[in-house]
């Protein structure tokens, strides 16, 4: 939700005061929506990450990770790599004090988890670690130091970094065979630095494969009811069968 907080970062898609403690998403989709050329739109979700599947990303063909968490990122990235059908491409951007990150993810080569140290993770609770200060928060034992507060320009070049990365793979210019990391400094006058980045021996999250028993069913959960969904499945069985379904 936005927060006061954010406005420094997020100026030019927050409307103060109406938009504070609203949910992110569906500000920003109400907001550029009024931006879109006819015949688009904008559509927000506001849900838990960890309440979908990796069905609900495989209609996508970019995912980025604007998250400042790194077991919520590295959570994505596990649903991408499941996804049964065509994957999409993975990009994630963020901040570490004045200095932004953008990264793209090839298919076939490293993935988020390459890129956090073993170290990172073991916070008694990551998932309530902000990856903002996650760099020096987790090399230290008492894990006390605040959130690094982070201004609007690093945020906007790591904005404008992605969008670069994002463009120039969907016209063909960057045909993405590693996976690649673009860091800039604080000051405009320094040039950025562009590094390839390395898989990470024995990753659990690159080994992950979609299963080969899976059939998909047309449809998005927002629009299928429950009695649509077992009419699909009731299709793949001559005999009575029982479902049982999670909570």
């Amino acid at each position: 939700y936005y927060e006061p907080d954010n406005i420094p970062k997020s100026s030019f898609v927050i409307r103060y005061p109406e938009d504070i403690n609203k949910s992110k998403a569906h500000a920003l989709a109400d907001n550029l929506t009024t931006r879109c050329k006819e015949g688009c739109s904008v559509k927000g979700y506001n849900f838990d990450l960890k309440k979908i599947g990796p069905l609900a990303l495989s209609e996508f063909d970019y995912v980025i990770l604007a998250l400042d968490n790194l077991a919520m990122k590295i959570f994505a990235q596990k649903l991408v790599k499941l996804c049964p059908e065509q994957r999409p491409i993975v990009l994630s951007c963020g901040t570490t004090g004045e200095f932004s990150e953008a990264m793209i993810f090839a298919p076939n080569g490293a993935c988020v988890r390459c890129t956090i140290p073993d170290e990172w993770l073991l916070a008694e609770n990551p998932e309530t670690v902000h990856s903002c200060a996650a760099k020096i928060n987790y090399l230290l034992p008492q894990k006390t130091l605040p959130i690094v507060s982070t201004s609007g320009i690093a945020s906007m070049k790591s904005a404008i970094d992605i969008d670069e990365m994002l463009t120039s793979h969907a016209t063909g210019k960057n045909i993405l065979t590693k996976s690649q990391r673009y860091v800039q400094a604080p000051y405009p006058q320094k040039n950025g630095h562009s590094t390839f980045i390395a898989p990470l021996s024995n990753c659990p999250v690159c080994s992950l494969t979609p299963p080969l028993d899976v059939t998909v069913l047309k449809g998005s959960t927002y629009h299928t009811t429950l009695r649509d969904l077992l009419t699909k499945i009731s299709n793949y069985y001559t005999k009575p069968f029982k479902l049982k379904v999670h909570v």
